[in-house]
């Protein structure tokens, strides 16, 4: 599969170490893996077999000193013809080697596996407002869905530059349950049906994984600031979630240092700690009386700054800044597929 960096470039990266409050990301984008070849092969081609078969006499020197003759009829086994072709076979074993080892090894490890399919959920949309960014004179300067829906769109472009194909639960500022329908079969259409319109999605593309995209805030303390990853700790693909998030969560240390953005991490966090109704986000949590089809695949869902935060609002909002975060996505996304 084709690669990217931490700024749209993939190595092969490995998380080394997690730190969120109490533990420390970092990642390694030295590759691994790759081939040798023996220095005496490269430089001579391998050694012949003996020349004395069983019940094969070797022919005698003649008397004067000189070359033995080949054997009669085809040439013999060192005669320059078939010498030529021994040498021939080996260059060209070598040539396709070469040629082996030179490919990243992310792209030698994709070669492999099917096509991976990613479902990316920009969060909120439409009559969906989510968080908000508030100017000096009070007046919202940028909500929540627009800047889900901006990361979202990049990120979804370099997974399929890469080869990924993406599942989009929305690319337009709308709502995911159009027309409305009652999904959940309870017979009130809200947002828990437009919820479910997405998890819906994110099945039928039959993905890999699910990460949703969203901006944390807060009405009061508007100074707080970090970005946290969550996911289910009561589904049957716990353990793939919390690698998933924990390859996000270091991307985006890795990606805000390298950019110089001083916004901490708080690692991965289990969504029962959230308060939501059943205990679980909709799009993460399991079978019960609110989530009718739940997700069936290992997913995240991604906070990686406060809107409300003035310098973090800055950042992002800059040029260039929506760039940052799809790339953070990107890599960690990436990294996860790889380390599998």
């Amino acid at each position: 599969m084709p690669t990217r960096s931490a700024t749209c470039c993939l190595a092969t990266p490995s998380i080394l170490a997690a730190s969120g409050s109490a533990s420390r990301y970092s990642v390694d984008p030295s590759p691994k893996g790759g081939g040798w070849v023996g220095e005496r092969v490269a430089q001579h081609g391998p050694t012949p077999s003996p020349s004395r078969r069983e019940g094969v006499r070797p022919q005698p020197l003649p008397s004067g000193g000189g070359k033995t003759p080949p054997p009669s009829g085809e040439a013999g086994w060192g005669s320059e013809s078939h010498m030529k072709h021994k040498l021939m076979v080996v260059l060209t074993l070598l040539a396709a080697l070469a040629a082996l080892l030179s490919l990243p090894q992310a792209q030698v490890n994709a070669q492999a596996t099917p096509p991976r399919v990613v479902a990316i959920d920009p969060g909120h949309g439409g009559s969906e407002y989510g968080g908000a960014h508030y100017n000096k004179q009070s007046y919202v300067d940028l909500y929540e869905k627009t800047a889900n829906l901006k990361v979202a769109l990049l990120l979804a472009a370099r997974l399929r530059a890469a080869g990924y194909i993406v599942a989009l639960t929305r690319a337009t500022d709308s709502q995911v349950n159009i027309p409305r329908t009652d999904r959940n079969g309870n017979g009130v259409i809200d947002t828990d049906d437009d919820l479910q319109a997405r998890v819906d999605i994110a099945n039928a593309a039959k993905a890999d994984i699910l990460v949703s995209l969203h901006h944390d805030s807060r009405t009061y303390n508007t100074a707080y600031d970090n970005a946290t990853v969550y996911y289910c700790a009561e589904c049957g693909h716990v353990y793939n979630s919390v690698q998933l998030g924990l390859s996000i969560s270091a991307a985006f240390s890795e990606t805000y240092a390298l950019h110089g953005w001083h916004i901490p991490t708080r690692g991965v966090i289990p969504d029962n700690t959230l308060g939501k109704p059943s205990g679980h986000l909709y799009l993460l949590g399991p079978h019960n009386w609110r989530i009718k089809r739940p997700s069936a695949m290992p997913g995240v869902l991604v906070e990686p700054l406060f809107l409300t935060n003035d310098y973090a609002y800055a950042l992002e909002t800059a040029p260039g800044g929506y760039e940052v975060m799809a790339d953070a996505y990107y890599l960690g996304i990436t990294n996860y597929f790889i380390n599998r």
